[in-house]
C-alpha cells in the first residue's frame, strides 16, 4: 500500500519528466538519476499548486477555494495539467538554452544546456549555411535541417538543398533536395554566415 501511495505522490514528477524528454533531445537518465529528476519535478509541481492556492485565497476568488479543494480538480490540475505545463516550460528553457545564457552572462558557468557540442553548435547557429568536409575528401554545402543528439551513436545529419563543392562527386544523390550524412563520416564543419 505504501508503494502505491509513493507512486501516487510522484505521478506529477513522472508526467513532467516524460513531457520534458519527449520535447528535448537529452539522453534519458539512468534509473537512480531519473528518480532524482522525478522528485525534483514533483517538488516543483507541489510548490506551484500551493502557490496557486495561496494566490486564489489572497485575492479572495469566490468559489475557487471549494473547487481547489475538490479531489477531481486537484487530480486534474495537480497530476496532469500542471505537470504537463511544467514539463513543456522546462523543455523550452532547455531547448533554447535560456537559463545557461543568463548564467554565462554573469560568468557563473561556461556550459550550455545542450547534450552535445554538435547539438549546441547547430542550435546556436540555426538557419546558417554550412560547408561540411567528409573524411573521404568530398566537400559539400547546405542547410542543416536535423541532427543527432548523441555523437556516440552513428546517426545522421540531414542537409537540405545540398551542393557538392568537390570535383568528381556523384551529384545524382540530390534528386529530392535532402542528404543524409553519417556523423562518423564528417571530418569538419564550417559555418558560412
Amino acid at each position: 500500500m505504501q508503494v502505491i501511495n509513493l507512486i501516487d505522490l510522484l505521478t506529477p514528477g513522472f508526467v513532467s519528466l516524460a513531457v520534458f524528454y519527449l520535447l528535448t533531445s537529452y539522453v534519458k537518465p539512468q534509473r537512480f538519476e531519473g528518480v532524482i529528476y522525478v522528485v525534483i519535478f514533483t517538488v516543483i509541481n507541489k510548490s506551484c499548486v500551493l502557490f496557486v492556492e495561496k494566490v486564489l485565497v489572497f485575492f479572495n476568488v469566490e468559489g475557487m477555494g471549494n473547487v481547489m479543494s475538490s479531489p477531481e480538480f486537484g487530480l486534474f490540475v495537480g497530476k496532469l495539467l500542471l505537470p504537463v505545463f511544467i514539463g513543456f516550460v522546462s523543455s523550452q528553457l532547455a531547448n533554447e538554452d535560456r537559463l545557461f545564457q543568463i548564467l554565462r552572462r554573469f560568468r557563473v558557468t561556461r556550459k550550455t544546456s545542450f547534450p552535445t557540442v554538435l547539438h549546441s553548435y547547430f542550435a546556436v547557429t540555426a538557419k546558417s549555411y554550412y560547408i561540411i568536409y567528409l573524411k573521404n575528401g568530398v566537400c559539400l554545402s547546405g542547410y542543416v535541417q536535423e541532427f543527432t543528439d548523441n555523437i556516440k551513436d552513428d546517426d545522421f545529419v540531414i542537409i537540405t538543398d545540398p551542393q557538392y563543392l568537390s570535383e568528381g562527386a556523384n551529384k545524382e544523390v540530390f534528386a529530392r533536395g535532402h542528404l543524409l550524412i553519417r556523423l562518423s563520416d564528417i571530418a569538419a564543419i564550417e559555418q558560412i554566415l
